[in-house]
């Protein structure tokens, strides 16, 4: 598999395409009639910064990162917490989203495994640029596992909601997680930081389209 950021408007349309496939077709998770384009779309997506990994060359997985915005997160929107209670400083906290993968690929629990760590490379990368202190994420406790496997410990915030089938709101800081991750970096089945830049810088215009939509 293949992953990378989603820049051009062809690989957002192969983001929201897919999300379709998987939240509306296969899931059953959103409406039909909601998404009329066959693509899934909602009022998080200009504030994102969104994956999606290839399988020869055909769209198979995908994920976003929420950045700050004036309109909140849905795990806020969703379940009962408040994100202040994470970092009073709410500009340090993002949000991992629409983490998705589809049934082609989700019968394979080898495949399944290197689409989240694949889709999690990408997204450390994007958090290390934009300075995210704290990661929030309202995901099943299957999820939750499989990030755990990977090196990725979150701490539940809220109780379990009904949200495309029951969720639970965590949160992870990211400080915490990359001492963890160090710690056992020579563990084939956890995510490789070798290849992150801490001290990489978001590209000028995702910075410069950040502070216009915050404005």
């Amino acid at each position: 598999m293949h992953f990378k950021r989603a820049e051009t408007e062809e690989e957002l349309y192969d983001v929201y395409r897919l999300r379709y496939k998987i939240y509306c077709l296969e899931r059953g998770y959103e409406s039909l009639t909601d998404h009329p384009y066959g693509m899934e779309s909602d009022e998080y997506d200009p504030y994102s910064v969104h994956i999606i990994g290839y399988v020869d060359g055909t769209a198979s997985a995908t994920a976003r990162l929420i950045l700050p915005n004036p309109i909140g997160y849905p795990a806020e929107k969703h379940s009962n917490i408040d994100i202040r209670d994470i970092c009073t400083d709410t500009h340090k906290i993002a949000e991992i989203s629409r983490f998705a993968v589809s049934c082609d690929e989700h019968r394979d629990s080898r495949c399944m495994h290197q689409a989240t760590l694949g889709m999690i490379q990408e997204l450390s990368r994007i958090i290390y640029q934009f300075d995210i202190r704290y990661i929030l994420s309202i995901m099943t406790c299957g999820l939750n596992r499989l990030l755990s496997r990977s090196g990725l410990s979150f701490k539940q915030i809220g109780a379990p909601v009904e949200y495309h089938g029951i969720r639970i709101p965590f949160y992870a800081a990211v400080g915490e997680m990359t001492e963890v991750l160090l710690d056992k970096r020579d563990s084939p089945d956890l995510l490789d930081l070798s290849a992150l830049r801490t001290d990489a810088k978001a590209p000028a215009a995702q910075e410069s389209r950040v502070a216009a939509l915050l404005s």
